[in-house]
């Protein structure tokens, strides 16, 4: 990315808190519709006139994804005509994608012109926000007895902060695993315009492995493997590795132990649903050919795998709501821009592993991550590594 232009006071406040209250969304009135809907578009607004730069590139590819989001929802809200009220849930899901993405792709062009330092300061401010509001829920757990819940503070529901009895914040999102995702792309971006293993990618790290996130702790140790495998005669960056495999081995690989039993017996709900939902996806012709579309589990008659129709890794992801059509069209897309960028090949894995979890157009924030993704691969070549 090229490093000509620092972001003038105001742009870095207004991106600064367009990628935090991106990080704060929940079930609750306050965080979906006064942060991530007013709160965003005008944040987004203020950011495009200030700037006064549209990335056509950007524009036309955001343009493109929303098109065939429109058309693909047309196509399966009346296999869902049986469901009551259904149709109007689908249609704001719609809204909201549409919303998110066409803001983004007007508002942040400007990004593929600003120098590494001013980025940086913004995601590690970011990153530093987020893994201290973790760090206060588990103390205000431990030792004050107080459950701290972003979601239920703010008029939501409860956030899935207990796994049977084992206290799991999420910080300012509706569960951990969420929250490790959004975290994990921020420590890709981190160590992009950082170019090194800093104060902030360790905390941030610290905070993933607060939430107890299983899928989580995985990407930070992806992440960090992949990075230290670009960096030459740093016995530092070696020992925190070994240190880091120590602790997986005692503390998480029993875990990871656990969830293998209960997958075998049909009784995790979490990854027996993605099974369910890729069998139906390919038992149903009509969702095979189109996708299920922006839904989710919307309405309680629908089946249970209906959660996890997104949750299967960006690649799995375009299929499931685009369908076999549109979704090899996304995914070509999506090939090309990885092959053809300039970027080291350790650079483009490093900011493709978040997209592992981050994968659902539920969340404002993936339409940033996804923008900005896009704008580094696009990008002229830049060192990774000093």
């Amino acid at each position: 990315m090229r490093e000509n232009n620092k972001l003038s006071t105001s742009s870095y406040f207004l991106l600064t808190c367009l990628l935090l209250i991106s990080n704060m969304q929940t079930t609750s009135p306050f965080s979906l519709y006064f942060l991530c809907i007013f709160v965003f578009g005008f944040l987004s607004l203020c950011f495009l006139l200030i700037n006064k730069k549209i990335n056509t590139e950007l524009l036309v590819c955001s343009l493109i994804l929303i098109s065939f989001l429109i058309f693909i929802t047309i196509l399966q809200i009346k296999n869902y005509a049986s469901y009551e009220g259904l149709t109007a849930i689908i249609i704001s899901r719609l809204a909201l994608a549409v919303y998110w993405g066409g803001l983004v792709g007007l508002s942040l062009g400007c990004i593929s012109n600003v120098s590494s330092s001013s980025m940086s300061k913004v995601v590690n401010f970011v990153i530093f926000i987020m893994s201290v509001f973790i760090f206060i829920q588990i103390a205000s757990h431990y030792f004050l007895g107080l459950n701290i819940d972003f979601s239920q503070m703010t008029g939501g529901g409860l956030s899935r902060s207990y796994y049977g009895e084992v206290y799991r914040p999420s910080g300012f999102l509706p569960e951990p695993a969420v929250f490790s995702g959004h975290m994990c792309a921020l420590l890709a971006l981190s160590l992009y315009y950082n170019k090194k293993l800093n104060f902030y990618f360790y905390f941030g790290t610290l905070a993933v492995l607060g939430t107890l996130s299983t899928v989580g702790i995985i990407l930070c140790a992806c992440l960090y493997i992949s990075f230290i495998m670009s960096v030459k005669n740093n016995l530092f960056s070696y020992i925190i590795f070994f240190l880091f495999i120590l602790l997986f081995s005692i503390f998480i690989f029993p875990s990871l132990a656990d969830r293998y039993e209960l997958f075998i017996n049909g009784v995790d709900s979490s990854n027996n649903l993605k099974i369910d939902a890729i069998k139906n996806f390919f038992g149903d012709k009509d969702i095979f050919l189109y996708g299920y579309g922006v839904i989710g589990r919307d309405h309680p008659l629908l089946p249970p795998y209906f959660e996890a129709i997104k949750d299967v890794t960006i690649f799995g992801a375009i299929f499931s709501v685009y369908g076999v059509v549109l979704g090899a069209v996304v995914f070509l897309l999506f090939v090309v821009v990885f092959i053809k960028s300039s970027l080291s090949f350790r650079s483009k894995i490093i900011l493709t592993i978040p997209l592992m979890k981050l994968c659902t157009p539920s969340y404002a924030f993936f339409f940033i991550y996804l923008a900005i993704y896009f704008l580094i691969l696009n990008s002229k070549p830049s060192q990774f590594v000093k």
